[in-house]
């Protein structure tokens, strides 16, 4: 899954403004091929179009859990459970983290193609080396 950070969130971290990536609540949503990403314009979740509209999924997407912040070999990562929407019915090209307290954007991750569920559990699986590299 390629990754791409928002230029407001490595602002937010270099300015030490207080978003925490394990002690916030963040959010994970949907969204398909409508949506074009941009790193520097887009800022908050607002920006964000094309959300997944489906059975079985909610506005605004889930909320993470499990956030931590793991040393690896090429520096910290921000790692996450892997997300599950039971039974569901969704058509999506790719997933927007965001700061539910503040709906600022912190990464795109594409999915590479678009990836569907019928009646089923439709499935996240983050990167093993992560979801973002902290470096």
């Amino acid at each position: 899954m390629a990754t791409v950070a928002y230029r407001i969130f490595r602002r937010s971290r270099l300015s030490g403004r207080g978003l925490d990536l394990v002690k916030d609540d963040i959010r994970a949503a949907l969204v398909t091929s409508a949506y074009t990403p941009d790193a520097v314009k887009h800022k908050t979740f607002s920006d964000v179009t094309g959300e997944v509209i489906a059975a079985g999924y909610s506005s605004g997407g889930k909320f993470l859990e499990g956030q931590r912040i793991v040393e690896g070999a090429s520096g910290p990562a921000f790692f996450a459970k892997d997300l599950t929407w039971e039974k569901a019915s969704i058509l999506a090209r790719g997933i927007v983290l965001y700061f539910a307290k503040t709906n600022e954007l912190i990464t795109y991750s594409d999915f590479g193609k678009d990836v569907s569920s019928t009646d089923d559990a439709f499935k996240v699986l983050w990167d093993s080396a992560g979801i973002l590299e902290l470096i």
